[in-house]
């Protein structure tokens, strides 16, 4: 193709506005010929508007020129103009097939670095989604609205080369003004998106969360969400924060998740930031501090098996609070032991003692790992969580001195001192006191002769330290009080309402200063062991060190009768500093209460009608009171968690 081609514009049928000079080309003139090259090219020419011009001027680095109509005359239909435009572009020569390719600026300060190489960040990609949503409302037709792309695209590029911040038309403007107000062009806007994509976004964020409102009592499923009894109704954002919260209980972050601090160990900023603990450690629910009455702040978690068959005969926690280890005997005669975290509560191990049918097993108070275990057999059974061994051992050991003594028949009701130096051992005669060391039982120190009286001992606690054993014989609810050194009774007191419903129960805190009995007919009587001082004093008879020779004993004062249970008691426990006394009944199915011992008042929200707790067989508090485990006769143990002690 040689010169410059003329274009005419031709109406559809070809007649108006055609030169004398034109020649007719036939309709079926193959594609690729020189004639219908040249229509084609002439064709598009007319059918470019001014800014495809201006982009093409822009990409052939030729500045363009301005016509004599502006953008305007990209609108016009008249011949003449559009044969003027054709003649400023040059490009006449250029095939079809080569006007467009994509190539970086030829000049400029940045000729080397094509823009359209930068990656978008999510603010430019928005800015130019907005950008496209103004321009199609007021544009209705779909070929303006890609003519504004191109507009857009023209000036971000002329941004890039040459500073380019001004347009001459109204389009380009504010296509301008939106690219300078995202930080001037693709290079600041790369920076930026560089800057925020080190800090860590949510992946997904719904502003309807905020007005969501969820209702927790009508849930079953929710209801563990609720921080009081009467409240209902929460927000999303509130719901989303107690769901993540209660994962977070159940599921732990583990180990290896959490960001290594070895080289910051001696930085206590850095450890107080890598830590999910808060910053200001509560007082709330630590021992020795006031638990507040009324309502009590508990949650389930995992529970364990108790046994195959025949339910749960007893359960007992490892003593030390720097694990929670808790040791379940079941009617299948196999001792089950579980390290309770709150989450997995793993087995560590599993013992069978075939010869033995479990009654009673004790940890021995200075030893973690020794088990104690008895049943009705006249012999007993050491176990060794080390080994995970078991030894026979007979109560008397036939070296000793003792070996006169009448064994006991069965050994169901004992009792270890707080030193772990004497073992209380109730028979048909009394009580032995029998002296254990590493190995066992090393023979007999003394027996307290009469102790039970004609029905029997029923219960053992140990006071002052050690010093005293407190024996509740069957017989009219009396308990009497030995000096162990001694080897004599210092003391009698009844049970208030004993003689008429049978005491049978004998349980006391040192910590609190408080004894408890419990009866057959499922009344609860709760003591002062100091009469001069209410429930809550911390000065009791059980601090005392020593007791003067001239003073009389003072029987306990009665402060509160519980009678909410009416079915005979069969499990009575204080928690280790003594504000919480829980009894149960496993004569009558869901038969358990909690009572606040400072207040003498009833714990009101739990457990509730429809907590799953069955005929309870055995309970027992975790060293920090931050666990209560209860075994049932199916075999199962529910872990409960207060959070308002351990720090939870």
């Amino acid at each position: 193709m040689s010169g410059k081609p003329v274009r005419t514009r031709r109406s559809k049928k070809g007649g108006a506005g055609r030169k004398p000079y034109d020649k007719d080309e036939p309709e079926n003139a193959p594609f690729g010929s020189t004639s219908a090259t040249q229509r084609l090219s002439a064709q598009d020419e007319l059918d470019k508007d001014d800014e495809e011009r201006e982009l093409e001027s822009l990409l052939f680095g030729k500045k363009k020129k301005s016509s004599a109509g502006g953008r305007k005359g990209a609108f016009s239909k008249g011949g003449a103009q559009e044969e003027d435009v054709l003649d400023q572009a040059g490009l006449g020569h250029v095939q079809d097939a080569d006007l467009f390719f994509m190539d970086a600026p030829a000049t400029g300060a940045s000729a080397s670095h094509n823009p359209l190489d930068d990656p978008f960040s999510d603010d430019e990609q928005n800015d130019q989604l907005s950008h496209l949503d103004s321009a199609s409302e007021d544009d209705d037709n779909d070929e303006e609205e890609e003519d504004l792309e191109a507009d857009t695209f023209t000036n971000n590029v002329e941004e890039e080369e040459d500073g380019y911040s001004s347009s001459s038309s109204s389009g380009s403007s504010s296509s301008s003004s939106s690219s300078n107000s995202s930080n001037g062009g693709f290079k600041s806007k790369t920076q930026s998106s560089s800057k925020k994509s080190k800090a860590r976004k949510p992946a997904w964020f719904d502003p309807d969360d905020a007005l969501v409102q969820v209702s927790l009592s009508t849930d079953k499923r929710l209801r563990k969400l609720r921080r009081g009894v009467e409240e209902d109704v929460v927000g999303g954002k509130d719901l989303e924060s107690r769901l993540r919260t209660q994962f977070e209980s159940l599921n732990p972050r583990p180990k290896w998740a959490s960001l290594s601090s070895s080289s910051n160990s001696n930085d206590p900023l850095q450890s107080l930031l890598s830590s999910s603990s808060p910053f200001i450690a509560s007082s709330k629910g630590r021992l020795g501090s006031a638990l507040p009455a009324g309502q009590l702040d508990i949650e389930r978690v995992r529970d364990v098996k108790g046994g195959e068959e025949g339910g749960v005969r007893a359960l007992e926690w490892a003593p030390g609070q720097s694990r929670s280890v808790l040791a379940v005997a079941g009617g299948d005669r196999r001792v089950r032991v579980y390290n309770i975290d709150g989450s997995s509560n793993p087995l560590l191990s599993t013992i069978h003692v075939p010869s033995l049918p479990i009654t009673t097993l004790t940890f021995h108070p200075l030893s973690p790992s020794t088990l104690l275990l008895t049943g009705p057999r006249p012999y007993m059974h050491l176990l060794s969580l080390a080994t995970s061994t078991s030894t026979r051992l007979p109560l008397f050991p036939e070296s000793s001195s003792s070996s006169t003594e009448p064994t006991p028949k069965h050994l169901s009701n004992i009792s270890f001192s707080p030193t772990g130096e004497l073992l209380a051992a109730a028979s048909s005669s009394g009580v032995h006191l029998v002296s254990f060391g590493q190995g066992g039982p090393q023979g007999l120190v003394g027996t307290l002769k009469g102790s039970g009286g004609r029905g029997g001992v029923k219960g053992l606690k140990w006071a002052r330290g050690g010093r005293e054993l407190w024996v509740l014989g069957g017989e009219g609810g009396e308990v009497g009080v030995w000096d162990v050194g001694e080897r004599r009774c210092v003391g009698k007191w009844k049970d208030d309402g004993g003689s008429g419903w049978g005491a049978g129960l004998l349980e006391g805190s040192e910590a609190g200063g408080l004894a408890a009995v419990g009866s057959t007919t499922g009344i609860v009587n709760l003591y002062s062991t100091n009469p001069s001082s209410s429930a809550s004093s911390s000065s009791d008879l059980y601090s005392s060190n020593s007791k003067p020779s001239n003073s009389v004993f003072q029987p306990p004062k009665l402060l509160k009768s519980f009678t909410n249970i009416t079915t005979p008691l069969s499990t009575l426990k204080f928690n280790p500093d003594g504000q919480i006394l829980v009894a149960a009944s496993k004569d009558k199915k869901d038969c358990l209460k909690l009572y606040h011992t400072p207040s003498l008042t009833t714990f009101q929200n739990w457990p509730t009608a429809s907590t799953p707790l069955g005929h309870v067989t055995a309970l027992g508090w975790s060293p920090r009171s931050d666990h209560l485990a209860m075994g049932n006769q199916r075999g199962k143990v529910l872990i409960y968690r207060l959070r308002g002690y351990g720090g939870y």
